[in-house]
């Protein structure tokens, strides 16, 4: 056993400071730990030209760095390793194949201004989850398409964009015809994120790509604010790609929307969302463009959305298809006046649904009645 110090022993004074000694080395090692910790994130990332040793070892691994090609254009070589993270080019050549990146590095440097190439090709670069997506455009995208992208890009759109899950973007970007390119980057400087929900919902690449080719930017951009992404994915998958060409039945309602940005807006955007997707593809599809717009213009979305709602669908296009008297006179704001009363909406509902059927079963009676 060893005996207590008593309070009188010179030992007892030096119990406090060599507890405060102990402090004293204990934080010493915290700060020195957080000190070497913050100075390897700062080494990790410094750029190539801070780095010799980093820019010899890239060279070293990837000659095509050093190609003539490539050193013909020093001044964006340049560009390219003072913002690059160290590590995250070398990173990115390994994930691409040797003959995409010396095929397509030279063609890049040359057509892609040294700004864009600043601030939109080198965040994706130092962004390691985005190596995936842009390797695929380069593999599948022809070069100077990728660099009217990057040059016609705000920066931090396209890093939005590409984090669709599989190759979406790509398959898109791949079908744009050549002379619609300014229309996708019309799309994806003005809402990078909607747009992301619309390619990541629509049941198919063809369809959003047919959307990009034959609809207006500033129609797309109106619905895009008006109404949700994710309906209008809905409705492309009611249509056929062939459906979806510059004749089509959607194609030709959304040309009667360009320039018409409140009807856009404040009718059919609305419309869109209160409507079942495929109720308006039924409608889009029987119903002409004009008879259609011209109901909407007359009672409103939510007018229309009522009278769909406690009305015989079927019946309703066999009326709006007629005559523009008899659209006015069985589809315009009386009808819709009438269903906000809820028994009065289910009444007309089932005398609607009686009408159809007798209509279906003897097609005389609608040829009589026309």
């Amino acid at each position: 056993l060893v005996a207590p110090i008593p309070p009188s022993s010179p030992q007892h004074n030096l119990v406090p400071h060599m507890a405060a000694a102990h402090d004293l080395q204990t934080s010493c090692l915290m700060w020195l730990r957080c000190w070497l910790h913050d100075a390897q994130m700062r080494w990790a990332r410094r750029s190539y030209l801070c780095a010799p040793w980093a820019s010899a070892k890239l060279v070293l691994h990837n000659p095509y760095m050093a190609s003539p090609g490539v050193l013909a254009h020093p001044f964006q070589v340049i560009a390219l390793l003072k913002n690059c993270e160290v590590g995250k080019l070398d990173l990115f050549c390994a994930a691409c194949p040797a003959a995409v990146m010396q095929d397509a590095l030279p063609q890049l440097l040359r057509h892609v201004e040294r700004q864009q190439l600043v601030s939109v090709l080198v965040p994706l670069l130092n962004n390691v989850a985005l190596h995936a997506p842009l390797v695929s455009m380069l593999r599948r995208v022809d070069v100077l398409r990728l660099a009217d992208i990057l040059n016609g890009t705000l920066p931090g759109k396209l890093d939005i964009l590409l984090r669709c899950p599989g190759e979406r973007v790509v398959d898109i970007t791949c079908a744009v015809k050549h002379d619609r390119v300014s229309t996708m980057l019309a799309l994806v400087n003005h809402a990078p994120d909607k747009l992301l929900d619309l390619v990541t919902n629509c049941p198919g690449p063809e369809k959003a790509a047919a959307f990009v080719n034959f609809v207006e930017p500033e129609v797309v951009i109106w619905l895009l604010d008006s109404a949700s992404p994710l309906r209008l994915a809905q409705l492309l998958g009611y249509f056929e790609v062939a459906e979806l060409q510059s004749d089509g039945p959607l194609i030709c309602f959304l040309g009667h929307l360009v320039g018409e940005r409140r009807l856009t807006k404040s009718i059919v955007g609305p419309f869109l969302l209160l409507v079942k997707p495929a109720v308006v593809a039924q409608l889009v599809q029987e119903v002409t463009a004009e008879q259609l717009l011209k109901v909407l213009s007359n009672v409103g979305p939510h007018g229309v959305a009522r009278i769909l709602e406690n009305t015989n669908v079927d019946l309703i296009i066999r009326m709006w298809t007629g005559s523009l008297e008899s659209l006015v006179i069985f589809g315009a704001a009386p009808l819709s006046a009438i269903q906000k009363d809820c028994r009065a909406a289910a009444t007309i509902k089932q005398v609607t649904d009686i009408i159809q059927r007798c209509l279906s079963s003897f097609p005389q009676l609608a040829l009589c009645g026309s």
